[in-house]
């Protein structure tokens, strides 16, 4: 792997496009220049660190990377705050060409360093995610499944309501592309403190606890979705509390 210089330093990108994903949210897109392509190779989940001039105030904030790796171009993902000084002018203001101040990549929620050498082996990951938390996990599906050869993916996927899902189209043309390799299990709710009790439910799910106070039935009913998976395939949690032994009972095939 090349080495990187002055990764805390912050360099001016062009915004090269502005995509709409719900009515508060949007994905920014960095072409990155020749020179500093070294500088910004990333592993899947980690996030860019952006800053910019508001209201005559300097203002950084983080926001994961969604574009899987070996892209031209650096995508990241952000939805509207309240009073969020960053979020709301860039998804109401920032246009095409505008420029950010961007430093390259950084973060600890991420694939193995090594998983793009693993990609023969046989594996079925399995992510949680909620709302806009979906953006790191993004990057992990993408280029798990364009970058190894045989690579599963399980995503339980917990927002209010279909319209609010963020990449909702993106997941299911990945749905199709990759039948028998990737499983979306989206549920929705009612408000945000239900979404974060079912979020917080399917990793206690995953990690065999059943301590909320949903049912195990519901768990179980969440769970037996995505298809079991046989002997062959290594399970890996990207939910940080999960350890991945604790997966077997939920996915492996008896």
């Amino acid at each position: 792997m090349l080495k990187k210089s002055h990764t805390n330093q912050y360099h001016r990108l062009a915004v090269s496009d502005v995509n709409g994903l719900t009515d508060d949210s949007v994905m920014l897109t960095f072409d990155i220049p020749e020179h500093l392509k070294t500088d910004f190779q990333f592993v899947p989940g980690q996030y860019l660190t952006l800053r910019h001039q508001i209201q005559g105030r300097s203002v950084s904030r983080c926001y994961s990377i969604c574009s899987p790796v070996g892209e031209e171009s650096l995508s990241i993902a952000i939805r509207k705050v309240h009073k969020g000084q960053f979020s709301n002018y860039a998804v109401d203001e920032l246009s095409h060409r505008d420029q950010l101040e961007v430093m390259p990549p950084m973060g600890h929620f991420k694939l193995d360093e090594g998983w793009l050498e693993e990609r023969h082996q046989p594996a079925c990951y399995v992510g949680v995610a909620g709302g806009s938390g979906i953006t790191p996990i993004m990057s992990m599906i993408k280029s798990l499944l364009t970058k190894t050869a045989s690579a599963q993916f399980v995503l339980f996927y917990s927002n209010r309501s279909e319209q609010s899902m963020m990449f909702r189209e993106t997941l299911g043309r990945l749905v199709d592309q990759f039948r028998h390799r990737f499983y979306l299990v989206p549920f929705f709710t009612e408000t945000q403190d239900d979404s974060e009790l079912i979020h917080h439910t399917i990793a206690c799910a995953l990690k065999g606890k059943f301590d909320t106070e949903l049912s195990s039935e519901y768990l179980s009913s969440l769970t037996s979705r995505p298809p079991r998976f046989k002997n062959r395939h290594r399970l890996v949690s990207l939910w940080p509390s999960v350890d991945d032994g604790s997966l077997e009972n939920c996915f492996r095939r008896e």
